[in-house]
């Protein structure tokens, strides 16, 4: 369970820094929901990574 708290928190923050630098230096809307949603990503294919492993 902590594990998967922690992923919503980094990819809380992730999406908020991003939009705070990469969507106001590039002028770049909703920059961070992108990132935000790429990070989930990752935290998804590595739990996929992991499941494939055990077996």
């Amino acid at each position: 369970m902590g594990k998967y708290v922690l992923a919503l928190f980094v990819t809380v923050l992730v999406g908020y820094l991003a939009d705070a630098v990469v969507g106001s230096l590039l002028n770049w809307p909703c920059a961070g929901a992108i990132f935000a949603i790429a990070v989930m990503g990752l935290f998804l294919l590595n739990e996929l990574e992991n499941l494939k492993e055990k077996k």
